[in-house]
């Protein structure tokens, strides 16, 4: 049971479509079927015509800003930010 089995993502989204999204996952997270689900969730933002997405996988498991690269993790969200949000 993951993400998807929780929350079915069929239903049509009424966000901005360039709205920036950043999906991401540790890859041993059974939460997230172990990097499977945010790869799907991916897909279904994609199929709804959204523009602006980044999905990526990180090692590690549920909490990934504290696993042990954590400082890596904080690293990518900050610079996806500053990338796709225009924060200088």
């Amino acid at each position: 049971r993951g993400i998807l089995a929780e929350k079915k993502l069929s239903t049509q989204l009424t966000y901005r479509k360039t709205l920036p999204i950043l999906i991401f996952s540790g890859q041993d997270d059974p939460v997230g079927n172990f990097g499977k689900d945010p790869l799907a969730i991916h897909g279904e933002f994609f199929k709804q015509k959204f523009q602006n997405l980044t999905v990526k996988i990180f090692q590690g498991r549920h909490e990934m800003l504290h696993e042990k690269n954590k400082q890596k993790v904080f690293a990518y969200i900050l610079n996806w930010m500053m990338n796709h949000l225009h924060v200088r």
